[in-house]
Parts: structure tokens; C-alpha cells; sequence
């Protein structure tokens, strides 16, 4: 059966719609939206009508009484019978209230992670909130405000937040998250990938993938991307924030059991 493009109408599918059964739940700017678009493209597989429901980090959805799944199922109305549902919201890793969320939704969850040089993701989160016009400070200014801004903004997770908005530096501080992650779900169903590994061996990636996901083996393409087209990072900020990432990216590699010496330079 072949998969459905977004937002086209379906007839009613025969059976009983599963529950979503993966999510792609970070990192930001470290591929995401590809990896969501390529895994659409899979005949097993229902990707959601958007990419980044935001369901699960939105208390609207979950307070006064128990959580509206209904709205949930919107984002797979069109799904007519296959074999898994699945969704990319990268803000899900980051913010601390949702892992417990997918959980308490689905036990059997399987979260898939993409993980960036942790100085070139917070780079590209900032320039894309240049680019959108909601980031008035200099790369360096913006990374000396960060921790005001988050702690002025507390707990609030709505959309454009500065919690959602101005965290360059703790998005890019991975082995908490991980953590986190791993004490609420067993590590068989986790898979953390690496953005610099599917650049250089998507095929073999892709596979492992599909394995770890379920579904049957097909030949599946990342999409290819525009080159980013900002300027480079000045070297003072670059130097600045390897030092700072320093022991996490050792807690990281102690986590995944990875080389990760391409990301201390």
C-alpha cells in the first residue's frame, strides 16, 4: 500500500487505529524535519497531518480532567490502515513535563532521537529566530541572557516562549535529556542517532531505523537540504561554548558509548 500525502483525504480505514507509536522527539535543528519527511514516505508508516503537533508539551490539552486524546487523533485522521503511526515534535525532549506524558499516552513508545554538534545546533537555533525576526541580540548577547530569560520565564511552554525561544545553550546540553528520557523508558526503546552519521551513511542509518521502528525494510532517501546560507560563528563564541559543552558531550559519549572527538572542535 502506498502512503499517503499529507493533508490528502482518506476513505475510512478498515480496523481499529493504533496508538501512535514513535515520535521523533529532538533536537532541534539537528534534522528533524528531514528525517520526519523521509520516514513519511514509508507505505507502513502514518506520519502526522503536521510536523510538530505540540500536542504533549501544551497544558491546555491536559488540564482541567484527563487528557483530550481526541484532539490528539486529529493529526492522524487520514491514516487508512498502516501498520504505524508516528510523529516529530523536537521540543518533546527538551522540555521537562513531557517525557511522563509519552509515557502515561503509550508505554511501548519508541522515541527517536537526532543529536547535532552541540555548538553548530545552537547556532542554527539562533539564526533561525534571527531569520524569524524574534531575536533582536547578538549571538554572544543572546547566550549571556540565556539563563535571565529562562528563569523569567518559568514554567511557560507556550508557543514563542523564552523558554521555547531563547534556549540555545541548554537544548545543546544532551546527556540530561537523554537521561531523562532513559529513567522514564527502557533504553530498547530509545534510539539516538547522530545528524553527522546520517550525513555520511544514510542507507545503513536509515536501515537500523526502520529495524529498531519495526517496519519492513525499504530504500528510503533523506531529502537534500539548501545549504544554511547564515554567516559562520564568530571563533570567540565558537571557543566560548565548546568550553561550556565540554562535560556534557563527555557525559554524552559516556551515555551512547560514542567517539564524539568531531564535536569538541
Amino acid at each position: 500500500m502506498a502512503a499517503m500525502s499529507r493533508g490528502q483525504a482518506a476513505p475510512e480505514a478498515a480496523g481499529h487505529k493504533p496508538l501512535v507509536g514513535y515520535m521523533i522527539v529532538g533536537a532541534q535543528k539537528a534534522g528533524t524535519t528531514a528525517l520526519d519527511e523521509c520516514l513519511s514516505r514509508h507505505p507502513a508508516i502514518c506520519t502526522a497531518l503536521i510536523k510538530e503537533t505540540h500536542f504533549f508539551d501544551q497544558d491546555v490539552f491536559f488540564a482541567p480532567g484527563p487528557p483530550r486524546y481526541d484532539l490528539y487523533d486529529f493529526f492522524f485522521s487520514h491514516w487508512r490502515g498502516e501498520a504505524l503511526l508516528g510523529e516529530a515534535t523536537p521540543t518533546y525532549m527538551f522540555a521537562p513535563h513531557v517525557p511522563s506524558r509519552l509515557r502515561d499516552y503509550n508505554p511501548l513508545l519508541r522515541l527517536v532521537v537526532l543529536l547535532r554538534h552541540p555548538v553548530e545546533r545552537a547556532y542554527s537555533q539562533y539564526q533561525m529566530n534571527v531569520r524569524a525576526g524574534v531575536e533582536p541580540l547578538s549571538f554572544r548577547a543572546a547566550i549571556d541572557a540565556e539563563d535571565e530569560r529562562l528563569t523569567a520565564a518559568g514554567d511557560d511552554w507556550s508557543p514563542f516562549s523564552d523558554a521555547w525561544r531563547c534556549s540555545y545553550v541548554q537544548r545543546s546540553l544532551y546527556a540530561p535529556q537523554i537521561e531523562r528520557l532513559l529513567s522514564l523508558f527502557p533504553s530498547d526503546q530509545l534510539l539516538v542517532l547522530r545528524t553527522e552519521e546520517l550525513a555520511r551513511a544514510a542507507r545503513a542509518t536509515l536501515d537500523g531505523l526502520q529495524a529498531f521502528l519495526g517496519v519492513p525494510l525499504v530504500e528510503l532517501a533523506m531529502p537534500t537540504l539548501p545549504p544554511p546560507g547564515y554567516p559562520p560563528m564568530q571563533p570567540a563564541d565558537r571557543a566560548f561554548l565548546l568550553d561550556r559543552f565540554a562535560d556534557t558531550t563527555a557525559r554524552t559519549a559516556e551515555l551512547m558509548a560514542w567517539d564524539v572527538g568531531d564535536w569538541l572542535r
